[in-house]
């Protein structure tokens, strides 16, 4: 199974920065201040993409997630690192990976917030230019996938036995100081039973929700 977990602000919708909806960093609230990028990785956006790339344009949505450090200098993905990638060692991208986001709502337990499905993960982070009516939007991200391959879970649901996560300081297994996960052959049986979760899900999905009738 070619999965990776990325730890990333705790949000509701991640549609972006408002009263209703500002992320918590570690568990500890953030205020709309706060500079969290990956606060629109559950919004779909119309993408045009070259036609030489080879990828087709549609609705996706782009995911950001920073390492310690942060910034558009901060250390590469590895992605010979994810299970089933070991041949990638110099690619600049892997597809078909299933990108588990986590979060800490409290600073005693991370849970999965949601997926991407059929994912590309880029090493470094990529620019890409949105066009709406008004101007060019730049957009950074290193995670990207189909609208229709993204689940964001709704707020209560997260917090359902299933969709704990690891921490390696008590299990020896999960995140530990980094915010990204590369499981192990340790790690077998957890992720056997979240995907059997993914893949039977068929509650709620928020990805995209519009968020004034909620």
């Amino acid at each position: 199974m070619k999965i990776l977990f990325l730890n990333i602000a705790w949000m509701r919708y991640y549609q972006g920065i408002w009263e209703g909806d500002a992320p918590m960093l570690d568990g500890i609230p953030s205020g709309e201040s706060v500079d969290a990028p990956e606060c629109f990785n559950f919004q779909p956006m119309n993408v045009n993409f070259h036609r030489e790339t080879g990828r087709k344009s549609g609705e996706y949505c782009l995911g950001y997630y920073e390492a310690r450090g942060g910034g558009q200098k901060q250390d590469p993905i590895r992605l010979e690192r994810i299970p089933g990638c070991g041949d990638l060692k110099g690619k600049t991208m892997a597809d078909g990976i299933l990108v588990v986001w986590c979060a800490m709502k409290n600073r005693n337990e991370t849970v999965v917030v949601g997926w991407y499905k059929n994912a590309t993960v880029c090493r470094h982070y990529e620019s890409l230019t949105l066009r709406d009516e008004k101007e060019p939007v730049e957009i950074w991200l290193n995670v990207f996938a189909k609208a229709g391959d993204c689940v964001l879970l709704p707020e209560k649901t997260r917090s359902k036995p299933a969709w704990k996560v690891p921490r390696a300081k008590g299990s020896g297994l999960g995140f530990g100081s980094a915010t990204v996960w590369y499981p192990d052959a340790e790690a077998a049986e957890y992720v056997e039973q979240l995907v059997q979760s993914i893949n039977t899900y068929q509650g709620e999905n928020w990805t995209g929700v519009d968020i004034d009738s909620i």
